[in-house]
This record gives C-alpha cells, sequence and structure tokens, in this order.
C-alpha cells in the first residue's frame, strides 16, 4: 500500500461533511416542494377527520369499514413484525 500524507482532524472532518453542508440550491427547493406536498396531505387528512368519512365519498358503512381497516392493518403491525431482535 502506498502511504500518503497525514491529514488533519479538520480536513478529515471537511471532507467527511462535505456531501452534508455543501448542499446544491436544487436540493432545497426538491425539499421544499415535497414539504409543501406534505403539508397538504397532512391537511387533507385532518379535514376528513374533521369532516368525517365521508368527505371521500365511501358513505356506506362496508366501505368506510374496509378503508379503516387497511389503514390499522397494514402499518401498525409492519414495526412489530420487521424489527430486529435486540441482543
Amino acid at each position: 500500500m502506498q502511504e500518503g500524507r497525514p491529514l488533519s482532524a479538520t480536513q478529515v472532518n471537511r471532507d467527511l461533511l462535505r456531501s452534508i453542508l455543501d448542499t446544491p440550491k436544487w436540493f432545497w427547493s426538491a425539499v421544499g416542494i415535497l414539504g409543501f406536498i406534505v403539508l397538504i396531505a397532512f391537511s387533507a387528512a385532518g379535514l376528513m377527520v374533521n369532516r368525517g368519512m365521508g368527505l371521500t365519498g365511501m358513505n356506506q358503512s362496508v366501505m368506510w369499514g374496509f378503508f379503516i381497516t387497511n389503514f390499522v392493518f397494514w402499518p401498525v403491525p409492519a414495526p412489530l413484525v420487521y424489527r430486529k431482535p435486540l441482543n
């Protein structure tokens, strides 16, 4: 192996953190746009909670029961099933 020159701690930190600290301008635009989309999604979910399930157009009890069951069935057990065992 070829020996290189020793780097100072400042140079090592600068090299390791370059991708985090020197983000391109398009990144912040993308974060803003995606944040706006998430805000709209949370607003829609809040409106549905406030006004009720009839807002989705599912006026029959079987339809909204299916909707709520799928919401509870898929996201809730997933962390329990796919978690790693503690050592």
